[in-house]
């Protein structure tokens, strides 16, 4: 069932109090899509159960969060947490609500402990991204992929975040990132370092005037980068440096060079890698 909350409205007993809710998420400054879409399929849900007016029995919220068929330990967890965090709304307005204990989740067979590459791999790394060459498909790639990949290991930033980064979202006069949307819907400010910093302003001079809403990093046709693309890209970059993956799940996988960044405060030795390579401004005009 696909349900779009932005212009479906809630329309079980508890609507009211659903959009009551989501309102209150919003003011506090979460956009709250996520959360609302998941509300939206309890509303759904709700819709088909003799509900009590204005209450949620334990009888309700427990039939709707049992775990479904290949439904992951995490989703189910999602789940719980939205109708958990609905539930103490309802009690805290009056209103009887089973608040569903964080144990109705089914536990998770799967972990995924990063794989911190040394520094002597990353310096093969970015010395692998640092020799790619254009394709037809992706012309631009040898420009960008450099400062992708020096973003994710130097600021921590998640793939997507990078990939949606747009003109207006990097001020590299003040040395600021906006990262818009983030985790919890919330924004937040990067700051790279000053070799990270030069090296933007290089490959940004190569584009010469572009909308404030184009995307810093395009695609050939002017769109952002794929996730999928970045992550077949980076298994082909171990393959070259001759790092071993370990196969699905254990590493190393892209989203594990945010957390080499998280894992120490990057030595000055480090900022010369971030800073290796460059050579000036590029030259990627509208024929590139």
């Amino acid at each position: 069932m696909s349900i779009n909350v932005l212009t479906a409205q809630f329309q079980s007993a508890l609507a009211p109090l659903m959009e009551q809710f989501v309102q209150e998420k919003q003011a506090c400054g979460y956009r709250y899509r996520a959360g609302s879409q998941e509300l939206a399929r309890f509303d759904h849900f709700l819709t088909g159960e003799v509900l009590p007016q204005r209450a949620l029995p334990r009888s309700i919220t427990q039939k709707w969060l049992a775990k479904k068929p290949h439904e992951s330990a995490e989703t189910q967890q999602h789940r719980i947490t939205i109708v958990r965090q609905f539930a103490r709304y309802m009690c805290r307005l009056g209103y009887p609500a089973d608040v569903p204990d964080r144990s109705l989740a089914a536990k998770s067979g799967a972990s995924f402990p990063p794989r911190i590459l040394t520094h002597a791999e990353i310096q093969q790394l970015l010395h692998a991204v640092d020799q790619l060459t254009p394709t037809a498909h992706a012309p631009l790639r040898h420009l960008i992929m450099p400062e992708i990949f020096r973003l994710l290991y130097g600021c921590g930033f998640r793939v997507s975040e990078v990939l949606n980064l747009r003109v207006d979202d990097v001020d590299l006069d003040r040395g600021i990132l906006t990262v818009r949307d983030a985790k919890f819907g919330k924004d937040r400010l990067v700051p790279p370092a000053l070799p990270l910093v030069r090296r933007l302003q290089k490959y940004n001079a190569g584009f010469g005037s572009r909308a404030s809403d184009a995307f810093f990093f395009p695609s050939r046709n002017g769109s952002s980068w794929r996730l999928g693309t970045v992550y077949c890209l980076y298994r082909e970059l171990l393959l070259r440096c001759g790092i071993p993956h370990a196969g699905r799940g254990k590493g190393p996988r892209v989203h594990d060079l945010r957390h080499n960044s998280e894992s120490r405060i990057i030595p000055s030795a480090a900022l010369v890698v971030l800073d290796s390579g460059c050579q000036g401004a590029p030259c990627v005009g509208s024929g590139a």
